[in-house]
């Protein structure tokens, strides 16, 4: 008899297969793979941001499986994980369907009694997954299993919460289950890193590609911000795993691989500083070559000695994500975070002293945030910018989170909540970039965010994203310059020319091409 074998399924993040994957492999489902697999359960993931057939694939796997787990966050994957659950459902009726991740840790409700779900696993999953699984294969219920909200008689049940897991009592993730290559060949330009790299040492990446491994060493965060998920998800807990098991475990990934950059994805990766520490030494004595970027918080990196930030630099960290989220003291306290809007200024400086680029990551337009607030966001995004070009700034629209602090604040605003769970994947794909979610971010202000994001900003960044400008490029990146540097931010007219040119010259293009492939009309017959 076969070993009993459990499906689990990573809906694709965007609606274009491959758009923004980034060489990312699903370490949300690998994570729960790695008890399945020590208990001697075959496991076969799906993964629909890299392949092509995963509906196909996916019907196959099910055929013979305990169930089918899928993992997702807001967003587009909540679209596609319920069009692949409504084809199980289909084919395999009685096929067991869990769902977990943030999302679903946070509605539980929805996903239950729109009937995708059976059994939702809340928070830290693997060994809440892996007690559910063998209560199936064993024909046992759900009774005493704890950390899952499942519909019983017509309501949904939440069960307490499972107690924190340590993450070095859990195996390792179990990456011989994915083919790296196909995840390498999914994006072997990674513009984003190679553009964070070339920002950090002011030269072009010299090799024609960059291979890239995503990695999670540490789960959870114990801060309380009032806009993010994690404080509500985690309880605020946080565990890591060890340099040493870190470094062993990277070390044979990244040298059978050929890896040049980890990207360690953990939610606050600098909690314990001392372990991070621990971790450039060990990498550096072994010899690891592999370049590495991370995320810290603003006065984190602020309160850094000189020598502490040079061991960074010198271990491979050559950008960091910073949460500066505001340039307002206000906002800041209201939002829950504790650096000041000073620090986030000095965090810049020092990263960019050591040849790490930082990636600076703002929200505008949260409940009660003034005009004069968000204007001073601007002017700090502005003068940062001006100062260090090669710093990443995104200035992101404040989008409410089920299960946050600014959640019920941002529904008293005037913030309509999504009716269903399609609307919240509509909602969840779009709205970071598109536009305000609800009226508290004025037409004009609105208007600047697009423009710095879109003009500014990004026109600055050119020389560390393309070998070479034109003519164009080079003046428009000039008028960038000169506006963020003094401030000018309102009618940017060059790009509207430039825009409007564009649009014209491609039309001109477009009409040349249909002249030239267009039949020529034979001739008549001729006179008599």
């Amino acid at each position: 008899m076969p070993d009993p074998s459990v499906v689990l399924y990573m809906p694709r993040r965007f609606r274009a297969i491959g758009e923004g994957t980034t060489q990312k492999m699903p370490l949300e489902v690998l994570a729960l793979a790695g008890p399945l697999v020590e208990r001697g359960y075959k496991v076969k993931i799906i993964d629909a941001n890299v392949q092509q057939n995963s509906l196909e694939l996916l019907l196959e796997a099910c055929r013979e499986s305990v169930c089918l787990g899928i993992s997702c966050i807001l967003g587009y994957q909540i679209i596609d994980g319920m069009e692949a659950a409504a084809e199980i459902r289909k084919r395999y009726p009685d096929l067991p369907i869990i769902w977990g991740g943030w999302f679903p840790s946070v509605m539980p409700e929805s996903f239950l009694n729109e009937g995708v779900a059976d059994l939702v696993v809340m928070g830290q999953g693997e060994i809440t997954f892996l007690e559910v699984v063998e209560r199936l294969s064993s024909g046992e219920g759900m009774e005493g299993v704890q950390g899952v909200a499942i519909r019983e008689n017509g309501q949904v049940r939440i069960t307490p919460a499972r107690d924190l897991c340590q993450l070095e009592d859990l195996p390792a993730m179990p990456f011989s289950l994915l083919d790296y290559e196909t995840y390498y060949q999914s994006d072997p330009g990674v513009p984003f890193e190679r553009y964070l790299w070339a920002a950090a040492k002011n030269q072009r990446w010299s090799r024609q590609d960059m291979r890239l491994l995503w990695y999670m060493s540490s789960w959870g965060c114990p801060n309380d911000c009032k806009f993010c998920c994690s404080g509500g998800v985690t309880r605020r807990r946080w565990t890591a795993l060890g340099p040493k098991r870190v470094i062993d475990e990277l070390g044979p990934l990244t040298t059978s691989n050929r890896v040049d950059v980890v990207s360690f994805c953990d939610a606050n990766f600098f909690v314990n500083r001392k372990r991070v520490l621990e971790l450039c030494k060990a990498k550096q004595d072994l010899g690891l070559e592999f370049l590495w970027h991370a995320s810290a918080d603003p006065d984190t990196v602020a309160h850094m000695s000189g020598a502490e930030l040079t061991s960074l630099s010198a271990s491979g960290c050559f950008s960091l994500f910073i949460g500066t989220e505001s340039g307002s003291e206000e906002t800041l306290a209201r939002v829950n975070k504790k650096h000041s809007p000073e620090e986030n200024e000095h965090c810049a400086e020092l990263l960019v002293r050591h040849n790490i680029t930082p990636i600076l990551s703002y929200i505008v337009g949260t409940p009660e945030e003034s005009p004069d607030s968000i204007e001073m966001t601007f002017e700090q995004c502005r003068r940062i910018k001006s100062r260090y070009p090669n710093a990443s700034i995104t200035i992101l629209n404040y989008l409410p989170l089920p299960g946050t602090g600014l959640y019920h604040d941002s529904v008293k605003a005037g913030f309509v909540e999504p009716g269903s769970l399609t609307a919240w994947g509509e909602l969840g794909e779009t709205s970071y970039y598109a536009g305000p979610t609800f009226n508290n971010l004025g037409s004009s202000q609105a208007r600047t965010v697009s423009r710095l994001r879109h003009f500014y900003f990004s026109f600055i960044d050119l020389p560390w994203q393309k070998a070479r400008l034109g003519l164009a490029e080079r003046i428009l990146r000039r008028f960038a310059v000169l506006r963020v540097r003094y401030g000018i931010l309102r009618l940017p007219v060059e790009f509207w020319a430039a825009k409007a040119a564009a649009r014209l010259l491609n039309t001109a293009r477009k009409l040349i091409r249909r002249r030239r492939v267009e039949p020529v009309e034979p001739n008549g017959p001729p006179s008599s």
